[in-house]
């Protein structure tokens, strides 16, 4: 007999900044991917860069329009994969992800927006001598 165990991993997902509220309310639905496939695709934190470029270069948009969404999920609904060039880091979710496994939505690179901080967390944008995109975290 197998033995079952929850075991969880904490996985990212990448997708366009306008569809963050509704991964938090509704979760990743695996209907909305665009592959043959209807299913959830997840990278690990080490594949995060390839999977923003992969996405930006399908859909022919820049790289700063996507969020990466961390989520925790159980490791029976996962299938390892493999794509050319890439052996490892890649993983297919087999279902809907619910919105209570989302854990976090963090824009790439290196901004946050302010939406997706967590409260008692306040952010200040430096305009003298600096950059106006660039926002600056205080925790």
């Amino acid at each position: 007999m197998r033995k079952v165990t929850n075991r969880t991993m904490t996985l990212y997902h990448v997708t366009h900044k306008n569809n963050w509220f509704p991964v938090q309310t509704l979760g990743l639905i695996a209907e909305f991917s665009q592959s043959r496939r209807q299913t959830v695709f997840l990278v690990t934190k080490s594949k995060i860069a390839w999977a923003i470029k992969h996405v930006s270069k399908r859909d022919g948009l820049p790289e700063d329009e996507y969020v990466v969404v961390t989520v925790c999920v159980r490791r029976s609904r996962l299938t390892r994969m493999t794509w050319p060039g890439l052996r490892k880091g890649l993983w297919r979710h087999t279902g809907n992800v619910p919105p209570e496994r989302v854990k976090w939505v963090d824009s790439f690179p290196e901004t946050t927006l302010a939406a997706f901080l967590p409260e008692g967390v306040d952010y200040q944008e430096e305009q003298e001598g600096k950059d106006t995109n660039v926002v600056e975290l205080t925790w």
